[in-house]
């Protein structure tokens, strides 16, 4: 994907943590992109104010803070995209950007089903993590999780639709977190010819 459709605010951005941009990463509703200091890395970003579509904006400004509260709670967790660094900072006078800077995974999105018992436990235990931290709404679907290259282990690699204990009643978290466990039962056992890279 061509590194000129992101916006100068953001390259400048990435410049002065003293990274370089590699590679512009999957169309997603934040910018995302393979940088490099040393190893690969990935970041996602966001600023509140994009007057040309204010909208997507601020739904991908407040995606970000959501995987941000949720990343920090499961530090250290096998198969969740582990957050190595985050930043909050304002820019252009009264717009602000986040961004969460993310191990790199060489792999691909999810084509087939988990089906090796070792890999669906480490997807089983990543999801019971993220409930355990008072999270649920996981968004568990073949895009969102990526087979690592090396190991052909899979992680999670988005959270930022997430819900905590504290934004919703009681009822509404318990029916997010049923959701939650039926689309990891469906990870387990869909059909491989229902699936299509992403």
């Amino acid at each position: 994907m061509p590194l000129d459709e992101g916006l100068p605010l953001y390259f400048e951005f990435i410049e002065n943590l003293n990274y370089s941009i590699t590679e512009k990463l999957t169309p997603s509703s934040c910018a995302v992109y393979k940088i490099r200091n040393g190893d690969y890395k990935v970041i996602k970003m966001s600023n509140r104010e994009d007057k040309t579509c204010p909208k997507k904006s601020k739904w991908s400004f407040d995606h970000i803070l959501n995987e941000y509260r949720v990343l920090k709670k499961v530090k250290g967790v096998d198969g969740i995209a582990q957050m190595l660094e985050f930043y909050r900072q304002p820019c252009n006078g009264n717009d602000e950007i986040v961004a969460i800077v993310k191990q790199y995974l060489q792999g691909k999105r999810l084509t087939i089903r988990i089906s090796e018992t070792n890999n669906q436990k480490i997807i089983e235990e990543a999801v019971k993590a993220v409930h355990k931290a008072g999270f649920v709404n996981i968004d568990l679907w073949y895009g969102n999780i990526l087979v690592e290259e090396a190991s052909k282990k899979p992680y999670i690699i988005d959270l930022g639709l997430v819900k905590s204990k504290k934004e919703v009643s009681s009822e509404v978290f318990k029916e997010y977190k049923k959701k939650d466990l039926e689309d990891l039962e469906h990870l387990l056992t869909f059909k491989e010819e229902l699936i299509w890279d992403c």
